[in-house]
């Protein structure tokens, strides 16, 4: 069959009425619902100019050339995303190169612990492309190898973050199934904006799943498959210095290996925990029935925080079958460098948590909390730097999931952010610094 490439017209506004205006004056486009099928994954209800690549692996016999594949798609669509991938990594670390170098030292032993597969796709995708240079000098509009892999492995060697998520289940949600939200918030330059694009592709007999992130990017930020499992990584930034890299992991690509093979979070978390990664991070891990945040300190094993789970002394929580996430660890005995902005999202998402049994959770009301544009310029849930904002629901036998997605294309919330993140503090000696984890 091949790989399609469907690019979709405007069907339905979903701004919440009284954030409408703020909506467009920011350039945001939604995508208002992924469907799942037993057959394939269908699009409805967008306000967006979205590209949704779905391609067919089964249609090409190596990992190269489904890397081939996956090129010839994201050149169709954006022809000129060498340049955009390079404008990116120069102003993640604001033109300056030896920050970049430093990146790019620590990459080959976390890129020597991913698969190979992985990597011969990686590598079939950058052999598409045409704007290219054998050297690495960031902002001349070409796109080295190390560059490339660069930005394939950004959030385990370079990292900034603020993101926010939430979910509800039981029977505090109006449909009994988990409603999960989750904002990503990454500063990134206009022209990366407009290379987001979700990726649709199908893994072994009947598992199908959906890559929601960047164009050309092979790890996982954010997803989710057709047996209902959704995953997101959140930064969770301990202060210390970057690690000394032994046998340390790449967690967006094992984030996408876990899409590949498990349905549960039971599943997803026994196989990620137990792994060695190079930066704290929380991992917002949806299934069919549940919500929780798998925590996983660097050094350590991580471990599920649960609705339930004793919290620090330093925050509170007590919200029956609704959990959040920001960019700290929560649970009891875990320390962090967490900064006043995470506190204060956190407080903002317990008083949003307003649901119980008799006044139970619908998707819009979720979605109005991913929007929330309260506590202020530098501690909003939805702020500036918020460049993909969802909503995700599994649904029954892969029949009736939705994803609802709003993307930033351009500009950002006036008077909206995050403030003193905009810029980074990093062990190599600052700059800024970006993840994509959330």
């Amino acid at each position: 069959m091949g790989r399609t490439l469907e690019r979709f017209d405007a069907v339905k506004v979903l701004c919440k009425e009284d954030v409408v205006q703020r909506c467009f004056s920011i350039g945001i486009v939604l995508l208002a619902g992924i469907l799942l099928t037993n057959n394939a994954f269908a699009v409805i209800q967008i306000h967006a100019d979205v590209p949704v690549i779905r391609l067919d692996p089964t249609a090409v016999t190596t990992w190269e050339e489904r890397g081939q594949m996956m090129g010839d798609a994201v050149k169709a669509e954006f022809p000129n995303i060498e340049h955009t991938i390079d404008s990116y990594l120069a102003d993640l670390v604001e033109y300056q190169q030896a920050i970049f170098d430093n990146y790019i030292r620590r990459m080959p032993k976390i890129r020597d612990n991913i698969s190979q597969a992985y990597v011969e796709e990686v590598n079939g995708l950058y052999s598409r492309f045409t704007s290219i240079s054998e050297t690495s000098i960031l902002g001349d509009g070409l796109l080295s190898h190390e560059e490339f892999w660069g930005f394939q492995l950004i959030p385990d060697i370079g990292r900034w973050t603020n993101c926010s998520g939430f979910g509800v289940f039981g029977d505090y949600s109006s449909s009994g199934k988990p409603i999960v939200g989750r904002n990503l918030d990454w500063p990134v330059t206009n022209d990366a904006k407009q290379i987001q694009a979700i990726i649709v592709y199908q893994w072994g007999e009947g598992v199908e799943v959906v890559n929601i992130g960047f164009a050309g990017f092979l790890g996982v930020i954010t997803g989710y498959n057709s047996s209902g499992l959704f995953a997101g990584i959140f930064d969770s930034d301990m202060g210390g210095a970057y690690p000394t890299l032994t046998n340390q992991r790449s967690y967006v690509f094992d984030l996408r290996y876990v899409l590949e093979s498990f349905s549960s979070i039971a599943h997803a978390s026994n196989y990620l925990s137990s792994q060695p990664y190079a930066f704290s991070h929380n991992i917002l891990l949806a299934d069919k029935t549940d919500v929780q945040v798998l925590e996983h300190p660097e050094g350590v094993n991580g471990q599920l925080r649960t609705a339930t789970t004793p919290l620090r002394s330093d925050i509170s929580w007590a919200k029956t079958n609704q959990i959040a996430v920001v960019n700290f660890f929560a649970s009891q005995g875990f320390s962090n460098g967490a900064r006043s902005w995470n506190y204060n999202r956190w407080d903002r998402l317990r008083t949003l948590a307003k649901f119980d049994d008799i006044s139970k959770a619908t998707v819009d009301e979720v979605k109005s909390v991913m929007h929330d544009t309260a506590n202020g310029p530098y501690n909003q849930i939805f702020n500036r730097l918020t460049v993909q904002s969802m909503v995700f629901t599994p649904g029954d036998g892969a029949s009736d999931g939705h994803l609802h997605l709003s993307i930033t294309s351009s500009g950002h919330a006036d008077g909206g952010g995050d403030g003193e993140g905009a810029e980074g503090s990093n062990s190599n000696g600052g700059g800024k610094a970006s993840s994509s984890g959330g």
